[in-house]
């Protein structure tokens, strides 16, 4: 059986948009801690399933960069796939978790689909490690009153019992999670569609949009003939210049009055061709003519060309 190729995916890899992109982050940033995390976990269970091919077939996402980005975004409370692909572009700690790789927002939820069971161990995992570095606590703190639990308190202790039920609470926290992240994926997908991401108009607003444009190019096509009409008529209404009306003048040399003194009398009459050049008459206004613009209050019927709304006065006695 053949080995399984992934896409290249290397944590290490230099980030460049401009420079790397790791500069514009600080060294506590939670994705640097999370990159630590995930190397030390066992990802077989995941990694297993894509051994079991025959390595045909486009080479997918790499396990550890999946599991990664998910791990990340249910910490941070984000569990749309749609959202979490949207924040791989515009998100900087995103897009160095996933070294500048953008999977899709259905590849983002089947990889939690069908590594549910794995994923979520992993989940638990993560928080506890997390826990043991002293990154997240695993209690409430209240907030704007006058007792406050900090790290100083005499409860920061825990006995054996109240861990477990403080694993236990914490396996439903991240039950709930994943369920919302599934409920939600589902929401979207009959909102958009399978394969809609979220940023195509809806049914609705693609009407709206429709007909927005069609009533554009009518009032564009309306304004032309308003424009053509004050032309014409503008045209007609000029004063034609009498210098305009003149026949064209004939250039060139006079032809001969009197035949050649080498042709007998008795000859017919002969025909001499003189080029000649006809010239229009000048005209006194060469310049092109100002364009017309019809007046403000030129009116433009949509539903019958041919006629006009006219305003009358109505006078009461």
């Amino acid at each position: 059986m053949s080995k399984k190729k992934y896409r290249a995916y290397d944590p290490k890899a230099r980030v460049e948009l401009p420079g790397d992109l790791r500069r514009y982050l600080p060294r506590d940033h939670a994705v640097f801690l999370l990159e630590d995390l995930v190397e030390t976990l066992d990802l077989t269970p995941i990694t297993s399933v894509y051994e079991q091919g025959d390595g045909r077939g486009q080479p997918p996402y790499h396990p550890v960069l999946m599991t990664k980005l998910l791990l990340h975004a249910y910490c941070e409370g984000e569990t749309s796939s749609r959202e979490i692909m949207r924040k791989t572009y515009e998100d900087i700690g995103y897009r160095v978790l996933c070294v500048d790789q953008h999977p899709d927002f259905r590849t983002i939820s089947d990889f939690r689909e069908r590594h549910l069971p794995a994923f979520m161990a992993l989940m638990k995992e993560t928080v506890r490690l997390a826990k043991a570095l002293g990154q997240v606590r695993l209690e409430h703190v209240a907030q704007d009153g006058t007792k406050v639990l900090a790290n100083a308190s005499k409860h920061k202790a825990m006995s054996y019992e109240r861990m477990g039920q403080t694993e236990e609470r914490l396996g439903r926290e991240i039950a709930e999670i994943l369920e919302q992240a599934r409920q939600r994926d589902a929401e979207e997908d009959a909102r958009y569609g399978w394969e809609g991401t979220g940023d195509e108009l809806s049914e609705a607003e693609q009407r709206e949009v429709n007909f927005r444009q069609a009533r554009w190019a009518r009032i564009r096509a309306a304004k032309a003939a308003l424009e053509a009409r004050a032309a014409a008529e503008a045209a007609a209404q000029t004063p034609v210049d009498s210098a305009q009306c003149q026949p064209p003048r004939v250039v060139g040399p006079e032809p001969p009055s009197t035949p050649p003194a080498d042709v007998p009398p008795s000859s017919p009459p002969h025909l001499t061709l003189v080029p000649r050049t006809l010239v229009p008459a000048p005209a006194e206004h060469a310049d092109e003519a100002p364009a017309v613009t019809p007046a403000p209050t030129e009116q433009y019927n949509f539903t019958d060309v041919r006629h006009e709304v006219v305003f009358s006065s109505v006078m009461t006695q």
